[in-house]
């Protein structure tokens, strides 16, 4: 089952594409991770934010599952359910709470002075507030990417999804390759499978280096998930997958940084994770330890500075 387990990085991506245009350059830092059963973290970040995006150098940070469909001309079907975790979607989610927090004050201000005034009963009533609909997770468009494979390893998806920068259900076009998560390191990826190094391109040295270090330490999963007792304060998901971490947090009680997201690696070297991405306040309440002590059965659960994490996968 663990061959199902794969990590991903993304070369470019293309919106509204025409026959002749070519991929703009890649402008994101993009990964995913993705467990033998399906669940993943996918985070992308900016590679060189602008002032207004640095409070939050994200582009986006999903996490779901995948449901793969029938084929399509020989293409490869896949359904990305994000409505478990959508940045996009918190943050319009926080927005309009804080907008109806602010209105709801207002109103109770306005309606204490009246009844003062003219000695009437207070209307806690919010019925009235000039607010446009609560999001609903269920408004989260579909994904659906169709696949087909180029010969040195990289896959063209296709379809069409919500562009982060419009808000808009456009078609896209997007590179992407599978990278070895025991071997690869941050500033050197490789490529997963029997495929041409035409990609990520490497020396005989490294691969041999690459096959020690496959020949000491097997790949495994682990999937932590906020346990459901505690999803009316907090959501997440953290994946560990070979020498690669993501996680996705919200705190639903921050309107200011609800969302935090990790990325890390860990250096064999060393022997301790190298975080390479944190954004957001609570980094910390990631559940980040040495999984080959065996912690992360499945049903085990961990508290980390008072969060209530439940492992739902496990593989190694």
């Amino acid at each position: 089952m663990l061959s199902n387990a794969v990590m991903s990085t993304r070369l470019s991506i293309q919106w509204n594409p025409t026959p002749d245009s070519k991929p703009p350059p890649e402008e994101t830092l993009t990964m995913v991770l993705t467990s033998p059963g399906e669940l993943f973290v996918d985070i992308r970040s900016w590679l060189n934010p602008t002032p207004a995006q640095k409070k939050f150098p994200l582009e986006w940070a999903f996490a779901g599952s995948e449901i793969e469909l029938p084929d399509v001309d020989g293409k490869k079907v896949i359904q990305f359910n994000h409505q478990f975790f959508d940045s996009v979607y918190i943050q319009e989610y926080t927005t309009w709470s804080k907008n109806y927090n602010h209105l709801a004050k207002q109103k109770q201000k306005q309606q204490q002075l009246h009844h003062q005034t003219h000695k009437l009963a207070v209307d806690d009533s919010t019925a009235e507030l000039d607010l446009p609909p609560m999001p609903d997770r269920s408004s989260i468009p579909l994904d659906i990417g169709y696949f087909s494979s180029f010969p040195d390893g990289r896959r063209l998806e296709t379809g069409s999804m919500a562009n982060p920068a419009t808000g808009k259900v456009e078609p896209y076009e997007e590179i992407w390759v599978s990278v070895d998560p025991i071997t690869s390191k941050p500033d050197a990826y490789r490529l997963a499978g029997s495929v041409q190094n035409s990609v990520f391109p490497y020396s005989d040295d490294e691969l041999e280096a690459d096959a020690k270090l496959k020949s000491k330490k097997s790949l495994d999963c682990y999937v932590f998930d906020i346990s459901p007792a505690h999803t009316d304060k907090y959501e997440g998901r953290l994946i560990k997958l070979g020498n690669w971490l993501q996680g996705v947090f919200w705190d639903k009680s921050n309107f200011e940084s609800p969302i935090s997201v990790i990325r890390a690696w860990f250096d064999d070297k060393k022997g301790n994770w190298v975080r390479l991405i944190e954004v957001g306040i609570e980094c910390e309440k990631f559940p980040l330890f040495d999984f080959e002590e065996g912690i992360g059965r499945v049903g085990e659960k961990v508290i980390v500075e008072g969060v209530h994490w439940e492992c739902v996968e496990c593989w190694f």
